[in-house]
């Protein structure tokens, strides 16, 4: 007998099936969907940069942080001297009543006064090599689980199978908001990729939801985060849903022209993107958002649709 295939489910189906795993998601509310005019025709935009510190980063801090803190748990993660993910998670964890520890790649002479805020808001230290990073993290966990500590490793990004399910669930409150509009979702999507848990989530989302939009991913961070991975996350949160359809890494799109020397390193385009935007009264991050819309001022073409997810997330 053949096997009927999976269905898709609804908008509220899928908010379910996350704020089972995730309750505390029910208390953030949703981030407005915008229509702004630029010169080249409209561009609808998803303001997740509305939500709060860390922009989509509070989606993701939301699903893992409150976990952590009923099972009495302190929090590890790492990232470099500019890390808006540790930064956010410090912060978020400071006013949830998690411990949490910063564990960085980079020098105090870097930047003196960043480092102080990082000290400011959780204990930090900084490492000035990549394998420092990695042997002082390790330590740090192995003498955690020897004293008894339950110490949590916070992945940079903030990216696990239950945060990009968060992104996931945007997606439905994005589905509403244009049914709200009487709005056709747009059938193209774009956003920028750091670790890779907000594409995979929105790839998560639209597949659960069966919504024939293409969404495209611009690499802006990472020279180790590719569609095999992408796929991985997306499928691995498709399956914390109790859902059976998976993700092919040959349907993830990531560009790599605005990636330019790498994290933090604008591009020509994307330097400029900041300057026009701002001059049309949109404030843009530099590291990720610039880099997206650099790619969408080259790529796009006359008559078709887009979203940008402003993921938000300069965190100072």
């Amino acid at each position: 007998m053949a096997v009927e295939p999976e269905r898709a489910l609804t908008t509220g189906d899928l908010r379910a099936r996350v704020q089972a795993r995730c309750p505390e998601l029910a208390s953030l509310s949703p981030s407005p969907v915008e229509r702004w005019e630029l010169p080249d025709g409209p561009l609808w935009v998803k303001r997740d940069d509305l939500l709060g510190e860390g922009g989509t980063k509070v989606r993701k801090l939301q699903a893992e942080l409150p976990a952590a803190r009923a099972r009495g748990e302190k929090v590890l993660t790492f990232g470099h001297l500019d890390s808006n993910h540790a930064l956010a998670t410090a912060r978020f964890g400071a006013k949830l009543g998690i411990p949490v520890e910063l564990r960085l790649l980079g020098r105090e002479a870097q930047d003196p006064v960043r480092a102080g805020v990082f000290r400011a808001a959780a204990p930090t230290r900084l490492h000035r090599t990549a394998l420092g990073l990695a042997v002082g993290t390790g330590w740090r966990l192995l003498t955690a689980r020897l004293r008894g500590e339950r110490l949590r490793r916070f992945p940079p990004g903030g990216t696990t199978p239950a945060s990009t399910a968060a992104v996931a669930l945007a997606v439905a409150e994005l589905v509403e908001q244009f049914d709200d509009r009487r709005e056709q979702v747009p059938e193209n999507w774009v956003v920028a990729v750091g670790s890779g848990g907000t594409l995979a989530g929105l790839l998560a989302g639209a597949r659960a939801l069966g919504l024939a939009v293409r969404v495209q991913g611009v690499a802006a961070s990472s020279r180790w985060i590719g569609s095999r991975r992408v796929s991985q996350l997306a499928n691995q949160a498709l399956q914390l849903l109790g859902l059976e359809s998976r993700l092919p890494s040959g349907e993830v799109a990531i560009a790599w022209d605005q990636f330019g020397e790498g994290h933090a390193r604008p591009t020509e385009q994307s330097a400029g993107i900041v300057r026009e935007m701002s001059e049309l009264g949109h404030e843009v991050d530099p590291i990720f958002n610039a880099k997206a819309l650099a790619w969408l001022a080259v790529h796009a073409r006359p008559g078709e649709r887009w979203l940008f997810w402003d993921t938000g997330v300069t965190v100072r």
